[in-house]
């Protein structure tokens, strides 16, 4: 289904024959990003790619949730490596000047908040400080000496519906939980507490199937003692990196 469709069978089954177009996408996109936190399904874990040029260390993740693991492939090799992740991000910023230090081949990544490269302000150990922001950067150190490209493994909100054309996961694969999601959300904004009972009762049974699924086929495969933790996801193996067979 597109945008519009699921527009169409909100107004249907709220009666909101008022609403508006700006005020939909405001309603469903809360959806989409209400089911992406709380429903796991096929679509996780994603992966998606980025390339650093020589001499950068930066990359953007607007639509991530969460990072798992990151791989990188420099330019002239056919054998990518997976980097260690540091949690402690000031202490990898302090370990690493991205902005003026050493250009190697990256070795470990963190992950952050925004972050602005190249502001010292009060922090002259620092060439990267984290600020206030919704979205998530993987830094890689050392800064990349060569183009390299990489892969990052991890959970991501469903692209945003902006126009009556747009789609998204939940568009395509479950329009359904979208518009009774995106009818909980709106009761949610209009503070009527009944309604969003009704509407959470309504997603309750479909989301407990898909967890359901989602849950035999994270063991399914499993032999006895095998560690879910462990072998699910099958990291990298279920993917390619484009133009390698």
């Amino acid at each position: 289904m597109t945008a519009e469709e699921i527009y169409n069978q909100v107004v249907a089954q709220s009666g909101q024959v008022q609403l508006t177009l700006p005020s939909f996408y405001l309603y469903v996109n809360q959806a989409q990003r209400w089911l992406d936190l709380h429903v796991p399904t096929e679509k996780d874990p994603s992966i998606s790619f980025a390339q650093l040029a020589s001499g950068e260390a930066s990359i953007d993740l607007p639509r991530a949730i969460t990072v798992e693991a990151v791989q990188a492939l420099e330019e002239g090799s056919s054998v990518p490596y997976e980097l260690k992740r540091v949690d402690n991000t000031l202490g990898f910023i302090r370990k690493y000047d991205l902005e003026d230090g050493d250009k190697s081949s990256p070795a470990e990544y963190t992950v952050s908040s925004s972050v602005a490269i190249g502001i010292t302000s009060g922090h002259p150990a620092n060439k990267a400080i984290p600020e206030q922001g919704d979205r998530l950067r993987v830094l890689v150190g050392p800064r990349v000496k060569v183009d390299t490209n990489f892969a990052i493994l991890g959970r991501a909100y469903a692209a945003r519906l902006d126009s009556k054309e747009s789609a998204s996961f939940w568009t395509t694969h479950y329009p359904d939980l979208l518009t009774l999601a995106t009818l909980y959300v709106m009761e949610c904004y209009f503070r009527n507490t009944e309604g969003q009972r009704d509407w959470l009762t309504a997603l309750e049974p479909l989301i407990r199937g898909l967890e359901e699924a989602y849950s035999e086929r994270r063991t399914g495969h499993l032999k006895p003692g095998d560690d879910p933790s462990e072998v699910w996801p099958t990291r990298w193996e279920k993917w390619q990196w484009p133009g390698m067979s």
